[in-house]
This record gives C-alpha cells, structure tokens and sequence, in this order.
C-alpha cells in the first residue's frame, strides 16, 4: 500500500555506508572517540532528513560525506578552533624534487602502486593528516572513495578546477611527507 518508511529506507541506503564515514571522520578528527561521535552525528543527521534524499539525483556516499563534512566543521565552530590552514600561495609552485629511497634503482618498485605498497596503514595516514585539511578532503573523495572529480566537488561545493588543482597539489604534498620518512 504504502512506499517505504524512513526506517527502510535508511537501513537500505545509509546503513551499508557506516563504515566508510566512519573511516573518513578518523582522518579528519585523529582520534577515533571523536570520529564515532561526529560519524553517530552524521548518520542521525541523515536518519532525520533520508525523506529527502532523491536517489535519482545523487548517491548517497557523496551524500553521506557532505553531512559529514558539515558536521565537522560545526564542530570546529563550535570548539572555536581551526584546522591548521595553508595558502596555496605558501605552497612553492614546483614539486619539491624526489628524495632518492633507492627503491627505483634496484628496479624492485616498478610502478607508483606498488611504491604505495611499501608504506604501512599507519604511515599512509600520518602523511595524510600532515596535509590541509582542504587537500586531505579532496584526496579522500577522488583517491579513497574514488569519486570523479564532478561529484568530488558537488561534495566539496567548490568548482571542478579546485578539485583538480588540490588533487595535483595533495598529491605531491602527500608525496613529499610520505618520502621524508
């Protein structure tokens, strides 16, 4: 008779997502207490507006990160502090140049993915909370969550060039932190 209720539709839609929020808020927040305090706030948050969730328009990941991504701002308000923030002005216009791990001339690594492979979790993630909090967003999205760079920046509600241009530069960034260790 009726179509779905808001339970079923939330325990269909978001309830498989939980995890992948809860992996996004422990980069953003560092300690997991605070990351399962803002990944419960975010999944209340869309438990109380899934009625207005149109599938047909987006998905719901995105979704799902975007009231995330509101939350932890909130909360930086709220706190009266600030992620540390860089001006991509601050940042030198070329890459810094490779620092020699003589991986690549034992011919061992032969590709960046397996040169990735060499790092630990934990190593990954430690280079990726050295980076701004506005480039480690981007790569979650584009590189973890593997968003195409249009969806990224719906998420992010920035233009598409900046969701490139801190794609590019969060990238080398997170090259350089993970080749200093």
């Amino acid at each position: 008779m009726g179509g779905p209720t808001n339970h079923d539709l939330f325990y269909r839609l978001v309830w498989p997502h939980r995890a992948g929020v809860l992996r996004a808020a422990v980069l953003l927040t560092h300690r997991e207490c605070d990351a399962q305090d803002i990944t419960q706030e975010t999944l209340l948050k869309a438990w109380r507006a899934i009625d207005r969730f149109d599938s047909r328009t987006g998905a719901m990941l995105p979704w799902l990160l975007t009231i995330l991504r509101h939350c932890w701002v909130d909360r930086l308000r709220a706190a009266g502090r600030h992620e540390r923030e860089i001006s991509l002005d601050d940042w030198p216009e070329d890459p810094p140049a490779p620092v020699d791990t003589g991986l690549a001339d034992t011919g061992e690594i032969t590709n960046p993915e397996e040169l990735l492979n060499t790092f630990s979790d934990q190593e990954i993630i430690a280079a990726l909370r050295s980076i701004p909090a506005e480039m480690r967003w981007t790569l979650l999205l584009v590189d973890v969550a593997q968003f195409d760079y249009e969806t990224a920046a719906h998420t992010l509600a920035v233009p598409i060039g900046t969701v490139r241009s801190r794609v590019h530069r969060g990238r080398d960034m997170l090259r350089a932190a993970l080749l200093k260790r």
